[in-house]
């Protein structure tokens, strides 16, 4: 029998609670890698990569507003002590961009995966939630942008720089790979409710959503 106009769907409902316990249960395996030197960093042109804090905020807003995503969340992150990198081409334009915490006299926390934070302690460099726009995808701007942040968590006292990728994001993994980053860790994922656990070989910790996992002890400091 046809829904009358305007009547609901006799499956909303069970699509709703599908969709709600896809949020509430899931696993991935992530990807880290880290890199431990500075790199000779590529020419772009006519493009320009930009690195702050506060006093980027309209920058920032503008990155939230075509990701989606909350402008006061992405102006808290700048008031927390992260930082910007971006590429701005020459109608200053943002074409690509990520985000950088590298702590110099306390820990910071940064967000992670299904809302569990990453303690980043002195001496870690950490890069997350770094996007191109697909106009510019192509032209080894995240490849640069890589580079030049691990630069500036080095300039900064960092002894190591460790971003990571979802291991089937094959173009991301070969992106950061490009840039110098090496050692590749294999990170397993997985949430249950409010409860989350990560666990590599020789390590596992569990934490609830909203909970902290330090970098260092997660990661190993020499592979």
């Amino acid at each position: 029998m046809e829904n009358r106009p305007g009547s609901r769907d006799p499956l909303h409902k069970l699509r709703l609670l599908y969709w709600r316990a896809r949020q509430l249960a899931g696993s991935k395996t992530l990807s880290f890698f880290v890199c431990r030197r500075q790199s000779d960093l590529p020419s772009l042109g006519q493009t320009r990569i930009e690195f702050g804090g506060m006093g980027h905020e309209p920058v920032v807003e503008r990155l939230a507003q075509w990701r989606g995503d909350d402008p006061g969340e992405y102006r808290a992150r700048l008031a927390a002590g992260h930082w910007v990198i971006y590429a701005a081409g020459e109608d200053g334009e943002v074409q690509s961009w990520g985000w950088v915490t590298a702590p110099t006299d306390k820990p910071q926390n940064a967000p992670w995966e299904y809302g569990v934070w990453a303690k980043v302690s002195p001496g870690t460099g950490y890069l997350w939630d770094y996007f191109t726009l697909p106009a510019y995808r192509g032209r080894g701007l995240y490849k640069a942008l890589l580079q030049r942040s691990a630069d500036q968590c080095f300039v900064r006292g960092a002894e190591r720089v460790w971003i990571y990728a979802e291991i089937s994001n094959t173009a991301s993994r070969r992106g950061i790979m490009g840039a110098d980053y090496g050692e590749e860790i294999e990170i397993q994922a997985a949430r249950i409710g409010p409860i989350c656990r990560f666990s590599r070989r020789g390590f596992q910790c569990t934490v609830r959503v909203g909970g902290v996992v330090e970098l260092d002890a997660l990661l190993p400091r020499e592979t």
